[in-house]
C-alpha cells in the first residue's frame, strides 16, 4: 500500500476509527490488536478519545507471523465472550447496518457466521467461543483456512447484499476506488 493503513482517510475519518465507531453499537468490548507502528496507532486514538474501558489496544508482539497471530492476541483477551467478529481495519467502507444484520445471525447452531456477496465468501466473519481452544493451541504460522475442515465446524454462509464484505485494501488504486465511491 506504501502507507499506514490503519489511518489512512475515508469520509473525513481514520479506517480505524471508522471500524470502530461501527462495531461500538453492536459489542461489548472491542481490542485493536496491533503490531507494526503500534505507537503512532495508539497515539492517533488517544488523540481522538477512541480509547476508553470498551475500547482498548492490545499488542502483538508476532506480527510479522501474520494475521493469525493477531487473531489468536486478540481472541486472547476475549475469552469470556460468546462471539467474537474478526475485523480488518481496512473495511471501512461497510455500512453501519450491516453489523446489526450480521449480529442477528448469531444463532447456536453456528459456531462460524460469514458474510457471502454473490457467491464470494467475505469478511469480515463472526466465530462462537467453541472454537476459541483450537485456534489459541494452533502453531502461530496457522491460519482459519487451514486449521478447520469443511465438517469441524458449523459454518454459515450468509447471502448478503453488501458488496463491502469483498473489500481488500491493498494498493493506492484500491484506495483510490473506495475513496471515490459515496458510503
Amino acid at each position: 500500500m506504501g502507507s499506514f493503513k490503519p489511518l489512512l482517510k475515508y469520509n473525513g475519518e481514520t479506517f480505524c476509527s471508522q471500524v470502530i465507531r461501527k462495531l461500538k453499537p453492536v459489542c461489548t468490548s472491542i481490542k485493536i490488536v496491533t503490531g507494526h507502528n503500534s505507537d503512532l496507532l495508539i497515539s492517533e486514538l488517544r488523540n481522538h478519545n477512541i480509547l476508553n474501558e470498551k475500547t482498548e489496544c492490545v499488542y502483538n508482539p508476532d506480527y510479522a507471523f501474520g494475521m493469525f497471530t493477531s487473531l489468536q492476541t486478540g481472541m486472547k483477551h476475549l475469552t469470556d465472550s460468546d462471539w467474537i467478529i474478526v475485523h480488518m481495519v481496512d473495511q471501512p467502507d461497510l455500512p453501519e447496518k450491516f453489523y446489526f444484520e450480521l449480529v442477528n445471525n448469531f444463532e447456536d447452531r453456528h459456531d462460524w457466521v460469514q458474510p457471502e456477496y454473490n457467491s464470494r465468501k467475505g469478511h469480515p466473519v463472526a466465530i462462537r467461543s467453541n472454537l476459541f481452544g483450537k485456534i489459541l493451541s494452533a502453531p502461530k504460522e496457522s491460519s482459519l483456512r487451514s486449521l478447520f475442515s469443511e465438517g469441524e465446524r458449523k459454518m454459515m454462509l450468509w447471502k448478503c447484499s453488501y458488496h463491502q464484505v469483498l473489500s481488500d485494501i491493498d494498493t493506492p488504486e484500491d484506495y483510490k476506488s473506495i475513496t471515490m465511491l459515496p458510503e
